[in-house]
């Protein structure tokens, strides 16, 4: 019977320990969940007051550009209203910095510090722009309008890139509705660029003269970031129709038809010589309005997410506090069913067994089978259940991890051509040039565009021209190597960073593919588009002569400029002394 009873014992903790087991791996999995739902809502609060002050910043940019387009001296209203934009400004940025005090996390003293630059930044901004309104305008150079405009716009990508971070996270934790976080970044940088585009406008007002043809170019620039940004935002609602239905088409009413058509009425007016406007027609009264509509779609996103962030945990929660339940439960039922197995199996032949030796010592024991039932209760059922919902959640977690992979190449690449987009470029390229380790290393910058692309849609429409980038962008992979960086960058503009042993090797490099363009022969629509040239303009520098990849990419804009000037279809490279 010791042998009976030791193996009895040892059964039961064998179920015991597998049991206990998958209950604490549910246990850390539901703790898991809420904790990451937890922090998801918190990240979602420092991304949405991330964006809100970026958007009190665009509106003093608005108002900053205004004023000076107003003419000098600045009337007292408008005055007010730049006044009310800097103070919604400053009380944007405070409110994000104490969000990031309150917070606490390994880059929350980094973000800090990182506001605080910008808050000074923009002190000494508006300094800047102060001594412009207060001064004649006849006084003030383009150049100066410029760089105010440029020095405003690098605000904006620097309050962004404090909430990459909290994004990320947000993304990796959006299981029930995934992609709204990715939307939500979308919007707030078409509103961006909806602002900028309307900047490009300003140094020309403030002058009373036509649009310089480098303000054009980088009009079609913007335009075309505007329609490369809408057509992501529409392929992610392709997802959420309750989007499509409920904030969208407000966007779509008032600023991609209002707000574009009212561009258009600038251009117009740029090109016919009516380069005058008043205030009361002006960006500040029609255009910047109808930009509302993007920040209200933005921020009815946000909500939808903090609701679904919110329910996500309640839910983890409610699961934690279900699963601590049932497994005290179980474990209290195995304890009883334990005893209750000694008591009603065990024990009966161990009575048994007295009795036996009883009779055997003839010494008859009374025989009572009372309280003794053969019942053996299913555990192993309850096992199978935690089994399987254990295998259900590695199953969410695997499809999880799969859509959190294809959200972040899809946010890395251009969706027509397949390269990489701006935006990844700038990594790509940041990451290279800090992973260069030899002084001397020597990188190129080639920045090329497809000669007179209007011309192309005008004649074969856009599914042409669409042709064309992609034939282009098939050359590209058939001429640079697979460790060069490139990008499209622009419309029908492109980007490729790649180390070389010297200028002679990057323009030979920039010639072939060049050569390559012009030999491409692109089907249209029953046509054939041939003859289809490029620009390039080529800049080398070494490795640790580069601080930013911004300065080395101006660099190559201006060659490819002087590339167009030149009559189009050559390389313009830095000169050898540069």
């Amino acid at each position: 019977m010791k042998s009976l009873n030791r193996y009895t014992v040892a059964y039961v903790i064998g179920v015991l320990i597998p049991v206990s087991a998958l209950i604490g791996i549910q246990l850390i999995h539901s703790w898991r969940a809420h904790t990451a739902a937890r922090d998801a809502r918190s990240s979602l609060s420092v991304v949405q007051g991330t964006l809100d002050a970026m958007a009190a910043v665009l509106m003093e940019r608005g108002s900053m550009n205004a004023a000076l387009i107003e003419g000098h001296p600045v009337s007292e209203p408008r005055q007010q209203e730049l006044q009310l934009a800097r103070k919604a400004s400053e009380s944007g940025i405070a409110e994000l910095l104490e969000l990031h005090r309150t917070r606490n996390c390994d880059g929350c003293r980094d973000a800090q510090a990182s506001i605080q630059h910008i808050a000074r930044a923009l002190a000494q901004h508006r300094a800047t722009a102060d001594r412009l309104i207060a001064r004649r305008r006849a006084q003030i150079s383009a150049q100066e309008l410029n760089d105010v405009v440029v020095i405003m716009a690098g605000i904006i990508p620097a309050l962004e890139e404090t909430a990459l971070d909290n994004s990320a996270v947000v993304i990796r934790h959006e299981v029930e509705s995934p992609g709204l976080m990715t939307i939500a970044m979308l919007a707030a940088g078409l509103r961006e660029q909806a602002g900028l585009l309307g900047s490009a406008f300003m140094p020309a007002q403030v002058q009373r003269r036509p649009l310089s043809e480098v303000e054009t170019q980088r009009i079609e620039q913007q335009l075309g970031r505007v329609t490369q940004l809408r057509a992501l935002l529409e392929v992610q609602l392709s997802t959420h129709a309750e989007l499509e239905t409920r904030a969208y088409p407000r966007v779509q009413y008032e600023y991609f038809g209002a707000g574009l058509e009212y561009i258009e009425e600038l251009r117009h007016a740029a090109s016919s010589g009516l380069h005058s406007m008043t205030p009361t027609a002006g960006l500040q009264e029609r255009y910047v309005p109808l930009m509302q509509s993007i920040v209200d779609f933005r921020d009815e996103v946000l909500s939808v997410l903090e609701k679904l962030l919110e329910r996500q945990r309640i839910n983890a929660l409610t699961e934690l506090i279900t699963t601590t339940s049932v497994a005290i439960v179980l474990l209290l039922a195995a304890t009883w069913g334990f005893t209750k197995f000694r008591w009603r199996l065990i024990r009966p032949f161990v009575v048994a067994t007295e009795i036996v030796n009883s009779i055997n010592d003839d010494a008859p024991t009374p025989i009572s089978g009372t309280g003794y039932r053969k019942e053996v209760r299913g555990l192993f059922d309850a096992i199978q259940k935690l089994k399987d919902n254990a295998i259900a959640k590695s199953r969410t977690e695997h499809e999880r991890e799969r859509l959190i992979a294809d959200l972040a190449a899809l946010a890395e690449t251009d969706f027509l051509t397949g390269l990489l987009n701006r935006r990844a470029f700038h990594a790509r390229a940041a990451a290279l040039c800090a992973s260069l380790d030899e002084p001397g290393q020597m990188l190129t910058l080639i920045v090329f565009d497809i000669d007179h692309f209007k011309r192309i849609n005008d004649s074969y429409g856009h599914a042409g021209g669409d042709n064309v980038l992609v034939a282009v962008a098939q050359a590209c992979h058939q001429t640079w190597r697979r460790s060069d960086i490139v990008a499209r960058i622009g419309g029908e503009e492109f980007a490729v960073l790649c180390t070389v042993r010297s200028l002679t090797q990057a323009s030979a490099m920039a010639q072939s593919m060049r050569r390559r363009i012009e030999r491409l022969v692109v089907p249209a629509d029953g046509r054939t588009i041939e003859s289809i040239t490029s620009s390039f303009g080529v800049v080398c520098a070494h490795a640790d002569e580069i601080d930013n990849v911004d300065a080395l990419l101006k660099q190559a804009d201006e060659l490819l400029y002087r590339a167009k000037a030149s009559g189009r279809n050559c390389v313009v490279t830095q000169p050898d002394n540069a």
